[in-house]
């Protein structure tokens, strides 16, 4: 193994590119804009210094000879008041059509965001500097999930379900009973969805999974009537397991995300979508590379664009 290649992967390890890719590109963003705003103010301090100099000749000697640069430096300084006023009110256009913008990107990076250019991020995802952040959606903070009811003929105490066996025994004299205890499984959706914080009445549950298990009801069955006698849903029923913390997630119940989407690991709160074929979330965020200055001008608009710087 080379020398070369044991030092790259020392390198990779120690500044993982997933990791540092993002910091570079904001790092780079920000010298950008730091040479950008530099530089127009080296350019306003060079104009009032030629400016305050002329003045002063022409104080001393009362000649004019340098009212030739005095002009141009003044024209200097009103092109970056211009381009100052122009950032601020750009774009100008007439039914939809560019006619100048200020500040403006190309097609390569349409996308300005903090003073630069980017790429575009992907469907599904906004920008924030150089870094493109999935869209998300947010189902409230996680409820506490209810105790399971324990059966026919079973005792449910606290977390226990307990009951009797008549043939838990098997012996050469018979079958000998005896007590069975096992824990109660959690479940949703949780009481708090039913205005109640007993985590041990299973009531509600029994009166949501009755609810829940009737079919939607049809375009034929328009009144609740009709809707009861074909054994779906009433609009009561529909209110009752409509908007319920139904799906645990690291031990809480949460509301269920929309059609495409799943909780996002370790923030159950909010959804994100799912990848193409699978139900694995998209990636929280990836870098688009590091923003462009934008142009200072833009004359007309697409194929007939005209920058300017």
């Amino acid at each position: 193994m080379s020398d070369t290649s044991v030092t790259q992967k020392i390198v990779d390890f120690l500044f993982p590119q997933q990791v540092w890719g993002p910091v570079t590109d904001i790092i780079m963003s920000g010298l950008k804009i730091g040479y950008f705003v530099a530089l127009f103010f080296l350019i306003i301090y060079g104009v009032y210094w030629v400016i305050t100099t002329w003045i002063a000749s022409y104080k001393a000697t009362g000649y004019l000879q340098a009212f030739p640069v005095g002009i141009f430096c003044l024209f200097l300084f009103i092109i970056a008041i211009v381009l100052l006023i122009g950032w601020m009110f750009s774009p100008l256009s007439i039914y939809g059509y560019n006619i100048f913008s200020f500040s403006a990107c190309d097609s390569s990076h349409p996308d300005k965001n903090a003073g630069l250019c980017y790429q575009n991020c992907d469907p599904g995802y906004h920008g924030v500097g150089p870094v493109c952040w999935a869209d998300t959606f947010g189902v409230g903070i996680g409820d506490l999930p209810s105790f399971a009811p324990c059966g026919v003929g079973i005792q449910g105490i606290g977390p226990l379900c307990i009951g009797w066996d008549s043939h838990k025994y098997h012996t050469i004299f018979g079958d000998i009973g005896g007590l069975t205890i096992s824990t109660r499984p959690l479940v949703c959706p949780s009481p708090q969805d039913f205005d109640s914080f007993d985590l041990f009445d299973t009531k509600h549950l029994d009166d949501y999974m009755t609810a829940w298990n009737k079919p939607d009801p049809t375009k034929e069955s328009e009144t609740d009537s009709d809707r009861n006698k074909l054994g779906q849903k009433t609009r009561a029923d529909q209110a009752y397991v409509k908007d319920k913390h139904r799906e645990m997630v690291d031990g809480l119940c949460y509301k269920t995300c929309r059609e495409g989407e799943v909780h996002v690991p370790g923030m159950p709160y909010l959804c994100i979508k799912k990848k193409q074929g699978t139900n694995d979330p998209i990636p929280l965020s990836y870098g688009r590379g590091v923003g462009v200055i934008p142009h200072w001008i833009k004359l007309l608009d697409k194929e007939q664009a005209q920058y300017i710087y």
